[in-house]
């Protein structure tokens, strides 16, 4: 047998069988513990994935607000042009009519 006279302990003595026992059991949840911290760990790294995906969700939805913003804007150049086109062909009309208001009179 094995005795312990730690206070920890209360002076008990363990037979070889029973301390094997014990000392087995408690490989067993170390090695328990271990698979956890492993489970754990690789938690971890699929929540730093998800945040990363999240970040990069969140910078394509700015982006895709920047091109709405872009698409309008091309928009408006593209009413702005058709309106400075107008006013060219307006502006040549009307100097068309000027030249012909000076060769009737």
């Amino acid at each position: 047998s094995l005795c312990f006279t730690k206070p920890f302990y209360s002076s008990r003595c363990f037979t070889k069988p029973i301390l094997f026992q014990s000392l087995l059991h408690q490989a067993f949840l170390l090695q328990s513990l271990l698979h956890q911290a492993i489970i754990l760990q690789s938690l971890l790294h699929q929540a730093n994935l998800l945040q990363s995906l999240l970040h990069q969700a969140i910078l394509l939805q700015s982006l895709l607000h920047q091109a709405i913003i872009l698409q309008s804007l091309l928009h408006q150049a593209n009413l702005l042009q058709s309106l400075l086109h107008q006013a060219i062909l307006h502006q040549s009309l009307l100097h068309q009519a000027i030249l012909l208001q000076s060769l009737l009179h």
